[in-house]
Formats: C-alpha cells, sequence, structure tokens
C-alpha cells in the first residue's frame, strides 16, 4: 500500500482532468446564464412592445411553469449523472435503462400538466388574477405554453444526456442558440406578425425546437454512447432507490425557489415598499454568483461522475480542490464588488436620494455574507452528493428555512429595519453544520473527499502518472511501470504484455501535439483485471487500432506506419479495448484478464 500512496501523491499532477473541469464549466456556466439574459430581454420587450399587462400575465403564471420545469429536470439531471458515471464503467445496459426512465418519466410528467392547462386554462386564469383584462391575455398566453412544455421536455433529455457523454460544448452552442431564436422570434412576431402575448409562449416553443433540432443529430449518431431500452420499461420499479440522489441535484434550485418566496412575503410584512427596493438590490447580488456557482456545480458534478465511473480517486481529488478554490475565490470576489460599489448599483436601478441609495450598504453586506457562507456548504455538500445525497437535501432545507427564521425573528426582536442581519447570523449554521457533518461523515467512509482534503484514496493498488510530452521522460517513467507491475500479483507473461502495451503508448503519446504539456497514464487492479488508462486533451483523435497490418505486409509488401505498427502490438496484447472522447480528453481504456493469461500459461 505504501507503493500506491507515494505513487499517487508525487507523480499525478491532475492538469488533464483539471482542464477538462476547467473547460466544461465555461459550457455549464454559460448554459446557467444563457436562460437568465433570455428572460431578462423577453420581459423587457413584452412590457415595451405589449404593455405592462401583458407582462403582468407572463409573470403571474412564472412560477407554475417554473415548478413543472423543476419536475422535469429531476427526471433528467439526477438520472444522466447515474448514466455518467456508469459510461465510466463502460456499464452501457444501466446508462441505456436511465436513458430510457429520463424519456418516459418526462413524458408522462410534461404531458399531464399540459393537458391540465389546454382544457382548465379558462378556469385557471380566473383562479390566478382577478382583473378581467389580465385574465383574458392569461388565457391567450397559456395555449402555446402548452406545446412548449412538451418540447422542453425532450430538450431536457437531450442537454442532460449530451452533456453526461461529454458533449457539454455542443449543449452550451445549442443552449445559446436556441435562447437567440427566442429573443429574434418575439421582437419578429410582434412588430412583423403583429401578433400579442400568444408571440411569447409561441417563441418559447421555436426556442426548445431549435435546441432539439441542433442536439438530436448527436443523439441519433451511432456513435453515440446511450440507446433507448424498451426492456427497461418493466424495470422502473428499481430506481426507487435512487430518488433520493435525483431529488438533491435539483433541490438546491427548489430551496432557492422558496427562499425568494417566503423572503418576499416576510419584507412586505415588516417594511414598506422602500424594503422591497433594498431587497431587490441584495436579491441581485445574490442571484447573479448564484449563476456561476450553479455553473461551477454543475460541471462538477458531470465530470465526477465520469471519474467516479472510472474509479480514478486521485483524478476526484484534484478536480475537488480547485472547483473548492475557484468557487470561493469567484464568490469572494463579487461580493467585494457588490459590497464596494453598493451605493452605485443602488443609483443605478432607480435610488431617487444619496440616502435611500446609503441604505443598502448593510443589507448588501448581510447579503454576501449569508451567500458565501450559504455557497462554501453547497460545494461541500456536493462533495458528498454520490455516497450520501441525503447530506445536500438537509443542507438545501437548512438553507431555506434557516434565514427565514432569522429574519423574523431579527424583525421582531430589533425592528424591521434591522431583519438583515437575521441573514448575516445564519451563516453561523452553515458553517457549523458543513464542519459537523463533513468531518463525522469523513471519519466513517474513507471514500468521501474530507473538508480539510486531506489525500485518501480507495483500497485499491494502481499507478498514477503524469508523463511529459518528451522521449526523456520515456525511460524513467517506464521504470515506475515495471515497479508497480512487480508489485501486483499477475504472471511474468502478462507483465509483460502490459509492460509493451504502456511503452508503445507512451512513444504513440509523445509523438503527438496536444493542449497540454502531460497526458495521464494509469494502471490499477481490480479483481481479476488489470486496467489501463491514458488521457490526454485535445481534439477527437479515435486511435483506429489496424488489424490487417501483417495481411498488408505479407501480402502486398506495405511497410506500416511505427504508430500504426505500435497500435497493432496494443490490439493484440490486451483483452479489450475501448476509446471515448469525454469533455475534451481523449480517453482509450485496456482490459487484461489476469485468469486467461494465468490459463494460457498453465498450458
Amino acid at each position: 500500500m505504501n507503493f500506491r500512496k507515494t505513487n499517487n501523491q508525487q507523480m499525478r499532477s491532475g492538469k488533464v482532468v483539471v482542464r477538462s473541469m476547467l473547460s466544461t464549466q465555461v459550457a455549464c456556466l454559460l448554459n446557467c446564464l444563457a436562460p437568465q439574459l433570455a428572460v431578462m430581454l423577453n420581459n423587457m420587450m413584452v412590457s415595451q412592445f405589449l404593455g405592462v399587462d401583458c407582462f403582468k400575465a407572463s409573470s403571474v403564471f412564472s412560477p407554475v411553469t417554473g415548478m413543472i420545469l423543476i419536475l422535469i429536470n429531476l427526471c433528467n439531471l439526477g438520472p444522466s449523472l447515474q448514466a455518467g458515471t456508469a459510461y465510466g464503467k463502460l456499464d452501457f445496459k444501466s446508462a441505456n435503462r436511465l436513458l430510457t426512465f429520463s424519456v418516459v418519466s418526462s413524458a408522462v410528467v410534461s404531458v399531464i400538466p399540459a393537458i391540465s392547462i389546454l382544457v382548465f386554462r379558462h378556469r385557471i386564469a380566473e383562479i390566478m388574477t382577478s382583473d378581467t383584462a389580465i385574465s383574458g391575455y392569461l388565457v391567450s398566453y397559456l395555449a402555446p405554453i402548452v406545446v412548449y412544455l412538451l418540447l422542453n421536455a425532450i430538450a431536457s433529455v437531450l442537454n442532460a444526456y449530451v452533456t453526461s457523454a461529454g458533449h457539454a460544448k455542443k449543449v452550451s452552442r445549442a443552449i445559446f442558440v436556441s435562447v437567440f431564436a427566442n429573443v429574434l422570434s418575439i421582437f419578429l412576431l410582434i412588430k412583423v406578425a403583429h401578433l400579442g402575448i400568444e408571440s411569447v409562449g409561441i417563441a418559447m416553443c421555436i426556442s426548445s425546437a431549435t435546441n432539439i433540432l441542433l442536439l438530436l443529430p448527436i443523439f441519433l449518431n451511432g456513435q453515440f454512447p446511450f440507446h433507448l431500452d424498451t426492456k427497461a420499461i418493466g424495470h422502473f420499479t428499481d430506481f426507487r432507490k435512487d430518488f433520493v440522489l435525483w431529488v438533491s441535484v435539483i433541490s438546491g434550485s427548489i430551496s432557492n425557489a422558496l427562499f425568494q418566496f417566503f423572503v418576499n412575503i416576510t419584507i412586505l410584512c415588516y417594511l414598506p415598499s422602500n424594503g422591497l427596493f433594498v431587497w431587490g438590490i441584495c436579491l441581485i447580488a445574490i442571484s447573479i454568483p448564484y449563476c456561476f456557482t450553479a455553473g461551477f456545480v454543475d460541471a462538477y458534478m458531470y465530470v465526477d461522475a465520469f471519474l467516479l465511473g472510472e474509479d480514478d480517486s486521485a483524478g476526484r481529488l484534484k478536480i475537488a480542490k480547485v472547483f473548492l478554490f475557484e468557487g470561493m475565490s469567484v464568490l469572494l470576489l463579487l461580493g467585494f464588488v457588490f459590497i464596494g460599489f453598493s451605493d452605485s448599483i443602488a443609483m443605478l436601478f432607480g435610488a431617487e436620494t444619496i440616502e435611500m441609495a446609503r441604505s443598502v450598504r448593510i443589507p448588501i453586506v448581510c447579503a454576501i455574507v449569508f451567500l458565501v457562507s450559504r455557497d462554501w456548504g453547497i460545494f461541500y455538500s456536493v462533495f458528498s452528493i454520490q455516497r450520501k445525497p441525503f447530506v445536500k437535501i438537509c443542507f438545501d432545507t437548512l438553507s431555506c428555512l434557516c434565514p427565514i427564521l432569522l429574519v423574523n425573528l431579527a424583525a421582531i426582536f430589533l425592528g424591521g429595519d434591522n431583519l438583515w442581519y437575521g441573514f448575516a447570523a445564519s451563516s453561523i449554521f452553515f458553517l457549523a453544520y458543513t464542519i459537523a457533518v463533513n468531518v463525522y461523515l469523513c471519519h466513517k467512509d474513507r471514500n468521501l473527499i474530507p473538508i480539510f482534503l486531506l489525500d485518501r484514496y480507495k483500497e485499491t493498488i494502481n499507478l498514477d502518472l503524469s508523463v511529459k510530452y518528451s522521449l526523456d521522460s520515456l525511460e524513467e517513467n517506464m521504470d515506475r511501470v515495471r515497479l508497480f507491475l512487480n508489485v501486483c500479483e499477475i504472471n511474468e507473461e502478462l507483465s509483460k504484455r502490459i509492460e509493451i502495451c504502456c511503452e508503445e503508448l507512451m512513444n504513440n503519446m509523445i509523438l503527438t501535439k496536444a493542449k497540454s504539456d502531460t497526458f495521464d497514464l494509469r494502471l490499477s487492479e481490480a479483481g481479476d483485471m488489470m486496467c489501463l488508462f491514458v488521457k490526454n486533451l485535445g481534439n477527437p483523435a479515435s486511435p483506429n487500432i489496424p488489424t490487417n497490418i501483417v495481411e498488408e505486409f505479407v501480402n502486398n509488401g506495405k511497410i506500416p506506419d511505427i504508430r500504426d505498427l505500435s497500435l497493432f502490438y496494443i490490439k493484440n496484447y490486451s483483452d479489450k479495448e475501448v476509446y471515448h472522447y469525454v469533455y475534451g480528453m481523449n480517453i482509450l481504456y485496456l482490459q487484461f484478464n489476469k485468469t486467461n493469461h494465468q490459463i494460457s500459461q498453465d498450458h
């Protein structure tokens, strides 16, 4: 075991997996920010072109639409993370079953509300608003929303599973184009086609349809790893044990929505209209960093799920450290910006006097303290999501109820004007919960990442190398491979085969051009298998291992290329080889069956 620990700590730089996660984060951040931008532009155009009543009609139904979309995401985000883990394990059967479950459950969750809205839209409009004019606009708005819910369910499945297959940038591109189509459609439908509020719903349908059209060819591609499995329909009850994990993935979104709703009510109870203005500024200071947090979390969860499937504990720890550092750095940076420019921000959003602008200072400080402590807790809760999802659900529940309770207590005992101190006080509970729960769990489960990010790995023998793209480093790294193979419980023949494959792979990789200065090579022993993993950053470059190289030489005298000859040796010396291009990484898996080689030696 000492050999394993020493090599993990000193030889694996983690540059490949870290840069892969950072690249994925850019795409996930854009995915979070793009819809927010679309909503803002849509609201501006509806208000300017169609009037305030139309804006009110579209806004009044937004919470209902939002809740339906959350339920649709529940059917996709959690299962797609598990599908990513299955993908890393090369367990395509489980991944296909998860995809089938997502498709069927998303259809049910979207179809039932859509039919209900279509049939009862007049009654819904009467219940949700007493104003006859707004009620009429709402009826017109709800008709295309029915189609939008159905299209969004399809788009949600595609976005989740194309991302889990490692193509986050393609999803980001599709979402951005669909957002542009949304904004452009509203403008054209209102100004050119002279439609009313129904143009908003139609534009949303066009946006989702655009998203689907851009991603559907990828999904239908024969090389896409996930496929529908009709046999899985009879096994849907098997997914009940995974429901807690799926809820934990979206519990933060549910908690955040409920938090904003209840805080609005609380402020209306204790403060006049100026209180809503101050809360609006604080909400901006909380919401914008939260978009960054959501993007970081999404990218981390997807890449971490894949590495979990690969059993790459060292890689998981590397990306966890970077994830925590960059997440907290961005939060603190944005926090200082909002605190330092609070007066200017208040004036920008309509503060009528200097005194009104200055009244925002203390509330923003309290909001930033709340934000940093809450999101710090979110980061650590995400670390345990795969093994202890209930930890994140509990934290998200706490982050909703605790500040609301403390804000009310602050308003009662300190006065309505000082209710903001309740936000700052809630940070004590967040920090205490995060430290206590994580320390306790990490003492019980050695596979969880602890709060102090100490190096701990699964008790498996493995070798992790970060190999430089230089021939000078080849012999040194091969000595480490040989030393590792001597420790493993394998026969000499198999050891020699693996040694040759490692050397040929290193030679092949060194001859390529890459975006990073190193590539990863990992050897692990798991039961009856020896597994060899090679990862590098760059464009897709399938190894295309040749099979007829000997026949070509014998029959036609064709001298093979040195790289083709090298790959031919790898093909013949390994029992199984699989290539993936995932999250910007070229990954080649080679498997060696110890039992087969032992039998051949015995004979």
